[in-house]
């Protein structure tokens, strides 16, 4: 009898990237800033009167060359995290690489986020949101303040939120549980919405 052995003898294959990270002291409340437009952004708590960033570009998946990814703080202490695409032409010369952020802030920190084509996770902190997805999963959960997400056609999941809240979607799916809503303006055009929140003084 003949016996057939499989191999797993497999070469690990190194995917390409460039990292950077970059911590900045900030005090509070502090503001954050991040636009990108491919790739994940996640965004947790650290350690007080700081936010720290590491951001992987991933050079096989666009054109490394004409994808800039900009760190800074301005004067009055925001911290901006831009992703850029620099060709003449939106995507004519190849797309963007996909940018993965890894960011941690203070508690007390207000975040305005924009992406395009990737997914939002924000969680356990305390400000103002401001949340704008074209096409990607935006999670948020445990935040407390005013919350502002739009997201066009991805889901917009929520979980554990506390605040005045503005919650939009086009053709993606709205669901925010165990969450508490003081007053709450909530619409979709062909999405659905399930928003499951105690009833303060509205409106609703």
């Amino acid at each position: 009898m003949n016996t057939l052995k499989s191999s797993s003898n497999r070469k690990k294959v190194n995917i390409p990237q460039e990292s950077i990270e970059k911590t900045f002291e900030v005090e509070s409340p502090a503001r954050l800033i991040v636009i990108n437009i491919r790739g994940s952004i996640v965004i947790k708590p650290g350690n007080e009167g700081q936010i720290k960033i590491n951001a992987i570009k991933h050079l096989d998946s666009g054109c490394p060359e004409e994808t800039k990814i900009e760190i800074s703080q301005n004067k009055n202490g925001e911290v901006c995290v831009t992703t850029q695409h620099t060709h003449n032409g939106f995507w004519k010369s190849g797309r963007p690489c996909k940018v993965d952020y890894q960011i941690y802030a203070p508690k007390v920190c207000s975040v305005d986020l924009k992406t395009v084509s990737g997914s939002a996770d924000v969680e356990g902190l305390e400000g103002d949101f401001k949340i704008n997805s074209v096409s990607g999963m935006v999670k948020l959960s445990e935040l407390s303040g005013s919350i502002n997400a739009k997201n066009v056609s991805g889901k917009l999941l929520g979980e554990n939120l506390s605040g005045t809240a503005k919650l939009e979607t086009v053709s993606g799916e709205i669901r925010a549980e165990d969450s508490d809503f003081p007053s709450l303006n909530s619409t979709t055009v062909s999405g659905s919405a399930i928003i499951h929140t105690d009833l303060g003084d509205g409106p609703y």
